[in-house]
């Protein structure tokens, strides 16, 4: 008798314990409609990424089909265009009254024009990188082109220098003698034969007689 009274006291205790707990334990709707507010103050304050943590937090708890449209304006805001129309579709495709389907299909509209913007935007960039890079590119090849010039150039100069230098190093041999080039004899061999001849001429010319006393008329 005595055990069973200890074993009722011992659950009257744990019922004490037990029942104040699940008096208090907040609803999971409740509880999930608390973190969502927390997700709106986040985004009034431009907090964008603690405001996607919380919608989804909360969206776990209970999938509320307006926690999607908040997620896509945090995304939206974000700058993730892609994401943000993902949560739109789907929001619509919980069937929303049709004043939400509207305005929500007008968000989508303005989404997409955005987004259009922005590939363009990528584009031109993308463009102008890619234009910038073949520039610098030629730029590059340029500057190789004149260094290698250049650089032939300056071999080249170098390389006369050189010469020059080496041909005022190197002595210059005297010209040989006259009298070792062979028309300097032939000369000498023309004007000693033609003296030759003349001597002979002279010598077998007569001569004119000269008398020993003068002309005795010429008194």
């Amino acid at each position: 008798m005595a055990s069973w009274k200890r074993i009722s006291r011992l659950l009257l205790s744990v019922a004490l314990v037990v029942l104040p707990c699940s008096a208090w334990a907040e609803p999971v709707e409740a509880q999930a409609k608390r973190i969502a507010l927390e997700g709106k103050k986040a985004f009034d304050t431009g907090d964008y990424a603690t405001a996607i943590a919380r919608y989804e937090a909360a969206y776990k708890l209970k999938a509320a089909p307006n926690l999607l449209f908040n997620l896509g304006q945090c995304h939206r805001k974000s700058g993730r265009l892609d994401e943000a129309l993902s949560y739109f579709r789907r929001f619509l495709e919980t069937n929303p009254p049709d004043a939400q389907a509207q305005a929500t299909q007008k968000v989508i509209a303005e989404v997409e024009a955005q987004r259009a913007e922005q590939q363009r935007a990528e584009a031109a960039r993308r463009e102008e990188a890619e234009a910038k890079a073949k520039a610098e590119e030629q730029a590059r090849l340029d500057e190789m082109r004149v260094a290698a010039a250049r650089a032939e150039a300056e071999a080249a100069a170098k390389k006369l220098q050189l010469e020059l230098t080496r041909r005022q190093e190197t002595p210059v041999a005297p010209p040989p003698p006259i009298t070792t080039r062979w028309w300097f004899w032939t000369g000498v061999a023309v004007v000693v034969a033609a003296g030759a001849t003349t001597a002979a001429v002279v010598a077998t010319s007569p001569r004119p007689v000269t008398t020993t006393f003068p002309d005795i008329n010429a008194r």
